[in-house]
């Protein structure tokens, strides 16, 4: 599950790419923001990565993240879920 950081512009709805951004595992994203990391819409034309995800940090600031959705990310959601409830 890899993950891009982008830039997002809510107004036009356009994602451009950072030059600087490296591939991060997303699981690592996740935890860097405490888990607080929703998914906003599908992604088309970026290659491989399939889901645009807004992710927000301590002070509440958005960092916005394109992720390759593959069935690992969906084992890895549902762990999360189970965990949430102390399952």
């Amino acid at each position: 599950m890899k993950s891009v950081m982008v830039m997002y512009d809510e107004a036009s709805d356009t994602i451009s790419g950072n030059d600087s951004s490296e591939s991060e595992f997303w699981a690592d994203v996740c935890k860097k923001y405490n888990d607080d990391v929703h998914r906003m819409r599908n992604v088309e034309g970026m290659g491989t990565y399939s889901g645009l995800y807004e992710c927000f940090d301590d002070n509440n600031k958005c960092f916005y993240y394109i992720v390759e959705e593959d069935p690992e990310l969906y084992k890895f959601k549902r762990q999360g879920f189970y965990k949430k409830l102390g399952i």
